[in-house]
């Protein structure tokens, strides 16, 4: 589903997508703002995907962007669509794990929470670690919980006083399909968030 959804979006680039006006508004704030905390939650086809595709659009080209999902077509699909932006990585999470493992220099790559935080460490302390200005994480119920939370900030160029991200999560249905789901962590990071978004609507 993602896979074609995408594909669609692709095929129809040149049109103008049309957003509801507080989705209009959201996407101005997050991005103008010198300092954003976000977390985008809904149920699937509500939209998260297509905000985070529109936040990455509007950061301006001097600004580097990791978009991270745990889906790997997903990942894919979204380095396809910003083939020309040389600011915006995407990449879905094992193979963030693996290059943050060879940064670190640390044997094998398959890291668990505990061992990628060691790792994420090694890797800044070794100044290996590449940083971004904006982290933008889709089906982040699948693979965000406190303690790689607490590794992903790492990664952050703002550090944590002048971070910039957005979490996008369905804590319902999705939330469901590996069992990932760390709810008292999301319900946490909601409540602190500057710019906090539920979407009803498919």
């Amino acid at each position: 589903i993602a896979h074609f959804s995408l594909i669609e979006l692709e095929e129809s680039k040149n049109e103008l997508i049309i957003l509801e006006d507080r989705l209009r508004v959201y996407l101005d704030q997050i991005v103008g703002s010198s300092s954003c905390r976000s977390v985008i939650s809904g149920i699937a086809g509500t939209g998260k995907t297509v905000l985070i595709r529109e936040a990455a659009e509007r950061v301006p080209d001097d600004e580097t962007i990791l978009m991270l999902c745990f889906n790997a077509t997903l990942a894919r699909d979204l380095r396809h669509l910003f083939r020309y932006r040389a600011n915006v990585t995407a990449i879905h999470f094992a193979d963030l794990k693996r290059k943050i493992a060879e940064s670190a220099e640390v044997s094998g790559g398959n890291l668990d929470d505990e061992s990628l935080q060691y790792a994420v460490m090694e890797a800044d302390a070794k100044e290996r670690l590449e940083k971004y200005d904006w982290l933008l994480f889709d089906e982040a119920q699948d693979f965000v919980n406190a303690e790689n939370w607490a590794a992903f900030k790492y990664l952050s160029k703002g550090g944590v006083e002048k971070e910039k991200f957005i979490l996008a999560f369905d804590g319902k249905a999705q939330g469901l399909v590996y069992d990932n789901f760390d709810e008292p962590f999301f319900n946490q990071i909601k409540s602190s968030c500057d710019f906090p978004l539920q979407l009803e609507r498919n």
